[in-house]
């Protein structure tokens, strides 16, 4: 009897095993889709070369929908009277498509 639930609990180990690691591999692809869409500090100072030429010519609609995009959230800590910004990881891609797609 004992061998037998001991078979039975090793078949379940290697059943979660098995799961692990396949959620391993669709975790492990995931991460370089995010890799491959983010740009580099260089892209990055490109495409804000001329923001402030672009930041005039949108209007406030446009700047409301740029800074949603870009902007994942905004901590305002009044007793030490400072902010901290959260941008969204992939947010200047996301960008560069949707201007794409426009643009198509």
């Amino acid at each position: 009897m004992f061998e037998n639930l001991n078979d039975i609990r090793v078949e379940d180990l290697k059943a979660r095993i098995a799961k692990a690691e396949a959620d391993v591999v669709v975790a492990t692809e995931k991460l370089k889709q995010v890799a491959a869409r983010q740009l580099s500090r260089l892209d990055i100072d490109i495409a804000m070369s001329d923001f402030k030429v672009v930041w005039a010519s949108l209007t406030a609609k446009e700047r409301v929908h740029l800074v949603e995009l870009l902007v994942a959230r905004v901590v305002y800590d009044p007793d030490a009277g400072s902010m901290a910004i959260s941008y969204h990881p992939t947010a200047i891609t996301a960008l560069v498509e949707e201007c794409e797609e426009s643009v198509a």
